[in-house]
């Protein structure tokens, strides 16, 4: 026999005697929506921080073939964009 459970003599038949389960106070319903908004937003960011670097690196004067430290602004790349054949 299950905890929780009691047999009624006249049938025989298992009855539920466990307290039904509250509803959450209306502090920790509110603390689990704004919890979904935070891990939301902490995704959101996660995705958009990768655009905004190479975006803020489509500015970076290289001195070389490779762009992965800061050299010192430039807008050359962005002058003519379509004057480089074969992109």
């Amino acid at each position: 026999m299950a905890a929780g459970t009691e047999v009624t003599p006249a049938t025989g038949a298992q009855q539920d005697t466990a307290q039904p389960r509250k509803a959450p106070s209306r502090f920790w319903a509110k603390v689990r929506y704004q919890l979904l908004n935070v891990f939301a937003g902490l995704a959101f960011l996660y995705l958009l921080v990768p655009i905004a670097v190479v975006i803020l690196f489509s500015f970076n004067d290289p001195p070389g073939r490779f762009n992965f430290t800061w050299h010192k602004f430039s807008t050359a790349a962005w002058q003519h964009p379509f004057a480089t054949p074969g992109i």
